[in-house]
């Protein structure tokens, strides 16, 4: 059976294996969860979703200096992405490496 993300009202997300006819499944918090659209790949597998996926620090860093270059040219106030991230994963929306 394949794995699919669901996606509750709450807006948690969550992988299950589940058969393909099922498009509905109970999130943890008690409220219903609909299957999130997903485009199988090349080998008829579906992706790593991306709360599970490797975060390589050298393309992070990049990504940051890119970043806080682009405030400083434009004259804008660079983000505060630890913070951001910190509550993505507060709201359950992403998966905390450790």
């Amino acid at each position: 059976m394949p794995r699919y993300d669901f996606r509750c009202a709450a807006g948690h997300v969550f992988e299950e294996i589940v058969e393909r006819s099922m498009h509905s499944a109970s999130c943890s918090c008690g409220l219903p969860a609909q299957r999130e659209f997903s485009i199988p790949g090349i080998s008829g597998f579906q992706r790593t979703p991306t709360a599970f996926a490797p975060i390589h620090l050298d393309r992070y860093i990049e990504a940051q200096g890119e970043l806080v270059e682009t405030a400083r040219r434009t004259g804008t106030e660079v983000p505060d992405l630890w913070s951001l991230a910190k509550e993505r994963v507060r709201r359950g929306d992403v998966q905390a490496i450790t």
